[in-house]
């Protein structure tokens, strides 16, 4: 057997086998075709029943936006409201003490009530601190 005969003989063998080679292939590409449009279909009501899931959530997701919604609302009106009563507490408390610095009393330590020792308020306070 000669280079020229193991030649035509490959030659004859790959005519006969690239025809049955390429049916092979198409036959692939089919069955792959058809995997690819089965999964498509799948995807398809997957995504119908995930957009009717979605649509459920949407009424209680919302009520709980607007629960979130009048929470906050009502931090805002507490923390106004604190601090305005703060802010009226030392304005009271400022007025209280412009109004007792003037007054006089007696101290603890007087030993009688004959004793007329007077100090002012405001001596009194920074002295029990």
């Amino acid at each position: 057997m000669g280079s020229d005969q193991f030649i035509e003989m490959l030659s004859q063998v790959s005519s006969k086998l690239i025809p049955v080679a390429v049916l092979i292939l198409i036959i692939f590409l089919i069955v792959c075709v058809k995997n690819v449009i089965e999964s498509l279909k799948t995807l398809n009501k997957t995504l119908t029943t995930t957009e009717a899931q979605v649509k459920k959530l949407d009424r209680p997701l919302q009520t709980v936006g607007d629960i979130s919604d009048t929470v906050d609302r009502f931090h805002i009106k507490t923390r106004d409201t604190i601090d305005a009563g703060l802010d009226a507490a030392k304005e009271g408390f400022s007025a209280v003490k412009e109004k007792a610095k003037g007054v006089k009393v007696k101290p603890r330590h007087a030993k009688s009530t004959s004793d007329q020792t007077t100090v002012e308020v405001e001596e009194v306070i920074i002295n029990e601190e």
